[in-house]
């Protein structure tokens, strides 16, 4: 491709004294339009071959300061050549080796894309049924937002869990590859209800039903929930039912004996 270029500018070269000298000539009448308006289409063809070659040049990884060289000289380069990677990323396999005569299209190295990871997790098969591609997670030790790309349908027949993959961004090279961290899944509440949060401990089961015990005008009432998640011993739930009543007192603290105290009273 050098050897392309060096003719490329010695045939621009040539071209552009016979526009000049055309251009003379045509001034004295002893030069057709014709043959100047064929000449300046051959000084542009050139023109824009000279440019082709240069950008296939640089793509190819050769250096903008042997590139002018070339230009200037139009003597060979080295065709030691700088092999630019089109993404951010980590090698994960080098596939050829020092002083290695290689093909055209032939791959050099495997790269690991880091601007964006994925954090995979696992979950309880019962859990997953809540979460959904495109759904917000949280990051906390790391101070990002991030959400699911994916939640597998298979469950591991040992632990009951499903896969989840979350995509984060990292253009700060924040995260780095076989990194831990805490995830919290986020969700928002549905139409008309209210997302509620009390300790894990307030959590408590009447009937086979998941409730929190909580004070209302009428005494202590149980109230339905829908668990959304626990994390860190706080309890994200929502009220199966809508009320008039306002939970900001929930009890997380002797519940076992409120629990108790309905079951004698229904026995009574």
């Amino acid at each position: 491709m050098q050897q392309q270029l060096i003719m490329a500018i010695a045939d621009l070269e040539v071209a552009k004294q016979n526009l000049k000298r055309a251009e003379a000539l045509s001034k004295s009448g002893a030069s057709s339009v014709k043959n100047l308006n064929s000449i300046r289409a051959e000084v542009t063809k050139l023109e824009s071959l000279k440019s082709q070659y240069s950008d296939v040049l640089k793509m190819a990884g050769l250096p903008e300061k042997a590139l002018n060289e070339l230009l200037q000289t139009q003597r060979l380069q080295s065709s030691r050549l700088q092999v630019f990677s089109p993404v951010n990323g980590q090698v994960y396999d080098l596939e050829v080796m020092l002083n290695q005569i290689i093909e055209k299209g032939q791959t050099l190295v495997t790269l690991g894309e880091t601007d964006s990871m994925v954090f995979e997790t696992n979950v309880p098969q019962a859990f997953s049924k809540q979460l959904a591609e495109g759904q917000k997670v949280a990051i906390p030790a790391l101070n990002k937002q991030a959400e699911i790309g994916h939640v597998h349908t298979d469950v591991d027949e040992m632990t009951q869990t499903v896969t989840v993959h979350i995509k984060v961004e990292n253009a700060d090279g924040q995260i780095l590859k076989g990194q831990l961290s805490e995830v919290r899944f986020l969700f928002s509440p549905t139409q008309n209800q209210t997302l509620l949060q009390a300790p894990a401990s307030a959590l408590s089961q009447v009937d086979g039903k998941k409730v929190v015990f909580a004070k209302t005008a009428s005494g202590i009432e149980a109230f339905p929930i829908d668990v959304l998640s626990i994390a860190q011993g706080q309890l994200f739930f929502q009220l199966k039912e809508a009320s008039n009543n306002d939970l900001t007192l929930v009890y997380s603290q002797g519940s076992t004996a409120i629990k108790s105290a309905f079951a004698a009273t229904e026995e009574e």
